[in-house]
């Protein structure tokens, strides 16, 4: 034996689809406190409904606390990209390799990097002479490369879709081909909603689907009309064949 315990007075019990005086009585059963949704688990929210901009707001509150000790620093505007690059925006990751992110959430991020960047030392407040957009693109288009939370967060998500087209293995993949896929394609069939993993991989979906490129096999799993298997894109993007979509037609 090992001798550890279960600490009770930090553990919760939540249910679902029962009374409240049932609920109550799941606790006291396991001795343990009543909690509810979401609740925080390994840094993330869980939650038994889909996750609102309110909800992601200690992730919020974190970015902002870990810019306020350096903005009273008189740090130059090049050490100031370097900790948003490297700090601020790293902070997110992990959400953003789970979780498609609303557009209020990145906005919070931006919020928090911007004045760090912006305003540098003392407690006055600066104008921000460029629009954040701008800011955030690469370097050989004009920007200082600033990470686009937006960007990335759709990056992440889409490399699950690769994983999958991989043929990874992992729980995680036998559970999305067993409830979601099971015969179905990816890409070329629509499927049920699920999960706010699953429905943001579907949201994304056809984003992956503008660059990937297959390799026909068997065909059951290429479009011909929309999928980019041969020359420099589909053949719907292809001068030559802009005529009238062929209906019905698949790989």
């Amino acid at each position: 034996m090992s001798g550890l315990r279960i600490n009770f007075h930090k553990s919760e019990v939540m249910t679902v689809g029962v009374t409240q005086e049932e609920q109550q009585l799941v606790a006291n059963m396991l001795n343990c406190k009543l909690g509810s949704f979401p609740f925080m688990y390994l840094g993330l929210p869980i939650s038994d409904r889909a996750l609102v901009v309110s909800d992601w707001e200690p992730l919020g509150l974190k970015v902002g606390k870990r810019a306020n000790p350096w903005l009273g620093k008189f740090l130059s505007s090049a050490a100031r990209l370097i900790l948003t690059n490297a700090c601020l925006s790293s902070l997110p990751m992990h959400a953003m390799g789970v979780f498609l992110l609303g557009d209020g959430v990145h906005q919070v991020f931006n919020k928090h990097r911007s004045r760090f960047y912006w305003e540098g030392s003392g407690t006055k407040r600066k104008y921000h002479w460029v629009h954040w957009d701008a800011v955030c693109k690469p370097k050989c288009l004009g920007g200082l490369g600033i990470v686009d939370t937006k960007l990335m967060n759709i990056r992440l998500m889409a490399k699950w879709i690769w994983r999958l087209y991989a043929a990874e293995q992992g729980l995680w993949a036998d559970i999305l081909h067993n409830k979601y896929l099971q015969t179905k394609g990816l890409l070329v069939d629509s499927h049920q909603s699920g999960s706010q993993f699953w429905n943001a991989i579907q949201k994304i979906k056809p984003l992956f689907g503008l660059g990937a490129r297959h390799r026909v096999r068997s065909g059951t799993s290429t479009r011909l009309w929309v999928d980019w298997w041969q020359g420099r894109g589909p053949l719907k993007a292809d001068p030559l064949f802009s005529g009238p979509r062929p209906g019905g037609l698949g790989g």
